[in-house]
Protein backbone atom coordinates (compact mmCIF):
# COMPACT_ATOMS: atom_id res chain seq x y z
CA UNK A 1 0.00 0.00 0.00
CA UNK A 2 1.24 3.25 -0.92
CA UNK A 3 0.14 6.52 1.53
CA UNK A 4 1.13 10.07 -0.13
CA UNK A 5 0.88 13.46 1.54
CA UNK A 6 1.53 17.13 0.62
CA UNK A 7 4.26 19.07 2.51
CA UNK A 8 5.10 22.58 2.45
CA UNK A 9 9.36 23.56 1.28
CA UNK A 10 10.43 25.40 3.78
CA UNK A 11 13.70 27.79 4.09
CA UNK A 12 16.01 26.44 6.26
CA UNK A 13 16.30 29.68 8.39
CA UNK A 14 14.75 33.29 7.86
CA UNK A 15 18.01 34.82 7.83
CA UNK A 16 19.57 35.53 5.22
CA UNK A 17 22.95 33.91 5.79
CA UNK A 18 21.68 30.85 6.97
CA UNK A 19 20.35 30.27 3.69
CA UNK A 20 21.45 26.89 1.94
CA UNK A 21 22.53 27.63 -1.90
CA UNK A 22 21.41 24.06 -2.86
CA UNK A 23 18.33 24.97 -2.23
CA UNK A 24 18.21 27.59 -5.32
CA UNK A 25 19.70 24.11 -7.23
CA UNK A 26 17.05 22.28 -5.97
CA UNK A 27 19.60 19.81 -4.73
CA UNK A 28 18.16 20.11 -1.59
CA UNK A 29 14.67 20.61 0.34
CA UNK A 30 13.48 21.44 3.30
CA UNK A 31 10.88 20.22 4.90
CA UNK A 32 9.22 21.18 8.52
CA UNK A 33 6.99 17.97 9.74
CA UNK A 34 5.40 17.51 13.27
CA UNK A 35 5.51 14.13 13.73
CA UNK A 36 1.92 12.75 15.07
CA UNK A 37 2.11 9.42 17.20
CA UNK A 38 -1.87 8.41 14.98
CA UNK A 39 -0.66 9.80 11.98
CA UNK A 40 -0.94 8.16 8.57
CA UNK A 41 2.13 8.93 7.30
CA UNK A 42 4.06 10.72 10.01
CA UNK A 43 4.81 8.01 12.15
CA UNK A 44 6.96 6.40 9.09
CA UNK A 45 8.67 9.23 8.47
CA UNK A 46 9.16 10.08 12.22
CA UNK A 47 11.42 6.52 11.96
CA UNK A 48 13.48 7.38 9.00
CA UNK A 49 17.74 7.70 9.08
CA UNK A 50 19.91 9.02 6.84
CA UNK A 51 20.54 7.56 4.26
CA UNK A 52 17.06 6.37 3.54
CA UNK A 53 14.71 7.27 0.11
CA UNK A 54 11.54 8.44 -0.45
CA UNK A 55 9.48 9.55 -3.22
CA UNK A 56 8.76 13.07 -4.05
CA UNK A 57 6.34 14.05 -6.41
CA UNK A 58 5.97 17.83 -8.54
CA UNK A 59 4.35 20.96 -6.83
CA UNK A 60 0.74 21.53 -6.63
CA UNK A 61 0.75 24.69 -5.17
CA UNK A 62 -1.19 27.63 -7.02
CA UNK A 63 0.04 30.98 -5.15
CA UNK A 64 1.58 33.57 -7.51
CA UNK A 65 4.08 36.22 -6.71
CA UNK A 66 1.83 38.27 -8.78
CA UNK A 67 -1.04 37.78 -6.29
CA UNK A 68 1.33 40.45 -4.14
CA UNK A 69 1.35 42.84 -7.09
CA UNK A 70 -0.13 46.58 -5.67
CA UNK A 71 -0.97 44.71 -2.26
CA UNK A 72 -0.86 47.05 0.80
CA UNK A 73 -1.15 44.93 3.82
CA UNK A 74 -0.30 41.49 3.78
CA UNK A 75 -1.82 39.27 6.71
CA UNK A 76 -0.86 35.95 7.27
CA UNK A 77 -3.33 33.58 9.32
CA UNK A 78 -1.32 30.15 10.17
CA UNK A 79 -2.82 27.46 12.68
CA UNK A 80 0.35 25.26 13.70
CA UNK A 81 2.25 23.53 11.03
CA UNK A 82 0.20 25.97 8.67
CA UNK A 83 3.00 28.28 9.43
CA UNK A 84 5.13 26.54 6.78
CA UNK A 85 3.81 28.24 3.78
CA UNK A 86 4.07 31.28 5.36
CA UNK A 87 7.83 31.08 5.64
CA UNK A 88 8.98 31.59 2.11
CA UNK A 89 6.11 34.64 2.04
CA UNK A 90 7.67 36.43 4.98
CA UNK A 91 11.32 36.07 3.54
CA UNK A 92 10.25 37.42 0.19
CA UNK A 93 8.28 40.34 1.51
CA UNK A 94 9.98 41.21 4.25
CA UNK A 95 13.57 40.08 4.43
CA UNK A 96 14.47 40.30 0.63
CA UNK A 97 12.35 43.21 -0.23
CA UNK A 98 13.78 46.67 -1.48
CA UNK A 99 14.69 49.05 1.58
CA UNK A 100 11.52 51.38 0.11
CA UNK A 101 8.85 48.94 0.26
CA UNK A 102 6.00 49.98 2.18
CA UNK A 103 4.06 46.37 1.88
CA UNK A 104 3.32 45.88 6.22
CA UNK A 105 3.20 42.14 6.89
CA UNK A 106 1.29 40.89 10.04
CA UNK A 107 1.38 37.21 11.00
CA UNK A 108 -1.56 36.09 13.32
CA UNK A 109 0.01 32.54 14.48
CA UNK A 110 -2.35 30.30 16.71
CA UNK A 111 -1.27 27.45 18.37
CA UNK A 112 -1.90 25.15 21.80
CA UNK A 113 1.12 26.21 23.83
CA UNK A 114 4.33 27.88 23.97
CA UNK A 115 6.49 25.34 23.28
CA UNK A 116 4.47 24.49 19.74
CA UNK A 117 5.60 28.53 18.40
CA UNK A 118 7.53 27.19 15.34
CA UNK A 119 10.46 29.46 15.10
CA UNK A 120 9.28 32.06 17.74
CA UNK A 121 12.69 33.30 18.48
CA UNK A 122 13.59 34.20 14.55
CA UNK A 123 10.05 35.36 14.35
CA UNK A 124 10.63 38.15 17.56
CA UNK A 125 13.96 39.26 16.14
CA UNK A 126 12.26 40.08 12.61
CA UNK A 127 9.94 41.79 14.48
CA UNK A 128 12.17 43.97 15.99
CA UNK A 129 14.24 44.32 12.53
CA UNK A 130 11.43 45.39 10.79
CA UNK A 131 8.70 48.05 11.63
CA UNK A 132 6.87 46.53 8.63
CA UNK A 133 6.63 43.25 9.72
CA UNK A 134 4.65 42.31 13.29
CA UNK A 135 3.50 39.54 14.45
CA UNK A 136 0.86 38.18 16.85
CA UNK A 137 0.58 34.93 18.86
CA UNK A 138 -2.77 33.25 19.65
CA UNK A 139 -2.75 29.94 22.07
CA UNK A 140 -5.24 28.18 23.05
CA UNK A 141 -4.54 25.94 25.55
CA UNK A 142 -1.55 27.19 27.48
CA UNK A 143 -1.95 28.07 31.12
CA UNK A 144 -2.56 31.64 32.00
CA UNK A 145 -0.25 31.98 34.86
CA UNK A 146 2.31 31.69 32.44
CA UNK A 147 0.54 33.20 29.13
CA UNK A 148 -0.78 36.95 29.07
CA UNK A 149 -1.00 36.76 25.38
CA UNK A 150 -4.03 36.78 23.38
CA UNK A 151 -6.06 33.33 24.01
CA UNK A 152 -8.78 31.29 21.80
CA UNK A 153 -9.62 30.36 18.46
CA UNK A 154 -9.72 32.63 15.31
CA UNK A 155 -12.56 34.82 15.76
CA UNK A 156 -14.69 37.44 14.14
CA UNK A 157 -12.60 39.47 16.92
CA UNK A 158 -9.54 38.44 15.66
CA UNK A 159 -10.41 39.22 12.15
CA UNK A 160 -11.93 43.08 12.73
CA UNK A 161 -8.87 43.67 14.54
CA UNK A 162 -6.39 42.55 12.58
CA UNK A 163 -7.63 42.40 8.82
CA UNK A 164 -7.92 45.67 7.30
CA UNK A 165 -10.50 46.38 4.39
CA UNK A 166 -10.54 48.98 2.00
CA UNK A 167 -12.88 52.28 3.04
CA UNK A 168 -12.51 55.24 0.49
CA UNK A 169 -8.51 54.99 -0.11
CA UNK A 170 -8.02 55.30 3.50
CA UNK A 171 -7.11 52.82 6.26
CA UNK A 172 -9.56 52.76 9.07
CA UNK A 173 -7.42 52.54 12.43
CA UNK A 174 -8.85 49.87 14.70
CA UNK A 175 -8.71 51.97 18.04
CA UNK A 176 -8.77 47.77 19.73
CA UNK A 177 -5.77 47.05 18.30
CA UNK A 178 -3.12 46.45 20.82
CA UNK A 179 -0.27 46.96 18.36
CA UNK A 180 -0.17 49.77 15.41
CA UNK A 181 2.31 49.65 12.22
CA UNK A 182 3.59 52.50 10.08
CA UNK A 183 1.32 52.98 7.31
CA UNK A 184 0.93 55.59 4.39
CA UNK A 185 -2.44 56.87 3.96
CA UNK A 186 -3.59 55.54 0.32
CA UNK A 187 -5.36 52.89 -1.32
CA UNK A 188 -5.86 49.64 0.96
CA UNK A 189 -5.77 46.72 -0.37
CA UNK A 190 -5.40 43.75 1.85
CA UNK A 191 -4.23 39.96 0.71
CA UNK A 192 -4.73 37.47 3.45
CA UNK A 193 -3.37 34.21 3.27
CA UNK A 194 -4.74 31.62 5.59
CA UNK A 195 -3.17 27.63 5.86
CA UNK A 196 -4.04 25.65 8.87
CA UNK A 197 -6.06 22.63 9.70
CA UNK A 198 -9.22 22.21 7.46
CA UNK A 199 -11.39 23.59 10.33
CA UNK A 200 -9.13 26.55 10.94
CA UNK A 201 -8.73 27.39 7.30
CA UNK A 202 -12.24 27.34 6.97
CA UNK A 203 -13.30 29.52 9.75
CA UNK A 204 -11.12 31.70 8.14
CA UNK A 205 -12.12 31.95 4.71
CA UNK A 206 -16.20 32.57 6.45
CA UNK A 207 -14.63 35.06 8.77
CA UNK A 208 -12.84 36.99 5.93
CA UNK A 209 -15.88 36.84 3.28
CA UNK A 210 -18.20 37.97 6.62
CA UNK A 211 -15.47 41.21 7.06
CA UNK A 212 -16.43 42.04 3.24
CA UNK A 213 -13.21 40.98 1.62
CA UNK A 214 -13.82 39.19 -2.16
CA UNK A 215 -12.05 36.33 -2.72
CA UNK A 216 -9.75 37.86 -4.82
CA UNK A 217 -8.33 39.18 -1.53
CA UNK A 218 -8.37 35.92 -0.12
CA UNK A 219 -5.58 32.75 -0.57
CA UNK A 220 -6.09 29.87 1.56
CA UNK A 221 -3.34 27.32 1.32
CA UNK A 222 -4.41 23.64 1.39
CA UNK A 223 -2.69 20.19 1.41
Amino acid sequence: MELARSYTVVLPSLEPERQDPDVETGRVIYLMIKIYSNGAVTPYIGTLNAGDTLSVGGSVGTFQLSQLSGVSHLVLLAAGTGFTPMIRLIYHTVVCAPEDSTLLVHLVFYNKKMCDILWREQLDVLAKQYDRFRVTYVLSAEDETVWDGLTGHICATHVQQYVPHQDNGVLKENQNSQTKQKCSVGKVNPLVCACGPPVFTAAAIELLKAHGLTSSHIHAFSG
